[in-house]
């Protein structure tokens, strides 16, 4: 299932949300209506919460199936909201602390900031039952930010290269694709909300990106 969409007032709605194949979570101020429908198209239940106190959820936070990873500055009662959804929670002391931004992860996979560190590394392994990688995407680091993994499919920014792409369908196991988003925009993960039953895509993107996201996504 496929839907257009905007939050918090911008078609950048992975910047204020990330979702997996068994929850959404998205800021307090996000409109009812929005979040009804984004919970119908991806076929989860949403969870209402902040990171830190800020309502840019999906550029601090990094969610699979298994668990969310956060930065240090994440509140008692923030840990206390997602450990109710039955995620297993953990902090990562880390300066790229934009961990929605900075690593791209489905339920089996995660791929990292090139500057993590080892440590960083096995964090992520644990916390989100995954094997991750060290990577950039075509020369950009922020890889949360220019790409987006579902158990489905990956999509990336037009700026990876072929050799790039062969090694990313390696490592996910899964058919890799570009696009861009929002009506040229190569900020792909922070463009679209997915999971393997939908997603939702930033309203001024155009048919022949919403053509390309649903194809690569597996959601004909």
């Amino acid at each position: 299932m496929i839907a257009l969409l905007g939050l918090m007032d911008t078609s950048f709605l992975g910047v204020y949300a990330k979702a997996s194949d068994s929850l959404v979570i998205l800021p307090p101020g996000a409109s009812d209506a929005v979040v009804g429908e984004i919970s119908r198209v991806l076929g989860v239940e949403p969870l209402r919460v902040t990171v830190g106190g800020s309502s840019l959820v999906g550029v601090f936070a990094a969610l699979n199936s298994h668990g969310v990873l956060l930065p240090e500055g994440v509140t008692e009662e923030e840990l206390r909201i997602l450990r109710s959804a039955g995620l297993n929670v953990a902090v990562l002391r880390e300066r790229h602390n934009a961990l929605g931004n900075n690593i791209m992860v489905n339920d089996r996979r995660a791929l990292v900031h090139p500057s993590m560190g080892r440590a960083s590394l096995r964090a992520i392994e644990d916390a989100l039952d995954v094997e991750a990688m060290r990577s950039s995407l075509g020369g950009v680091p922020t890889v949360g930010s220019f790409g987006i993994a579902t158990n489905r499919g990956v999509l990336v920014h037009p700026g990876v290269s072929d050799a790039e792409m062969e090694k990313l369908r390696h490592f996910f196991g899964l058919p890799v694709h570009r696009t861009t988003v929002n009506m040229g925009s190569p900020k792909v993960g922070a463009g679209i909300l997915a999971n393997s039953r939908g997603a939702v895509i930033g309203f001024e993107s155009t048919p022949i990106e919403v053509a390309r996201i649903e194809d690569a996504l597996d959601l004909l």
